[in-house]
């Protein structure tokens, strides 16, 4: 269930090096803006794997019965309608190249950027400043 559906949502992690943790948010978030800049496009095969994860990792999920039930769960509370994982898996299978471009651009700006870092750092002021 996506508590998210009016706002957008997305979430990039890395596990890397703490002294190098300026660099990889850089990195990360100039690899976002490559894509609404249209100077890096996304394929339709990786377009294709994320549809396959997202669906596995449901799939998976729901093998738990405490997931289960927040699955239906949270829809009952939460949404019009209560879909079967199936009907989701038909939702993803219909998400376009086209639709993820448009949420691209409409999320990849600074005024909706967040930052969450674990780590050793007395400051946030070097990483605030890159999302600006």
């Amino acid at each position: 269930m996506d508590r998210y559906t009016d706002i957008g949502y997305l979430g990039t992690y890395a596990g890397l090096d703490t002294k190098r943790a300026e660099e990889a948010v850089k990195v990360m978030l100039e690899e976002h803006h490559k894509i609404i800049n249209g100077k890096s496009k996304i394929t339709n095969q990786e377009l294709l794997k994320s549809k396959e994860f997202l669906k596995g990792h449901l799939a998976l999920a729901l093998e738990d019965t405490s997931d289960v039930s927040s699955f239906f769960g949270d829809q009952e509370l939460f949404s019009d309608k209560v879909l079967t994982p199936e009907e989701v898996f038909k939702k993803i299978d219909k998400v376009t190249m086209d639709e993820v471009n448009f949420e691209a651009k409409r999320l990849f700006v600074p005024e909706r950027l967040n930052l969450a870092i674990i780590g050793p750092y007395e400051s946030d002021s070097k990483f605030v400043n890159i999302l600006k």
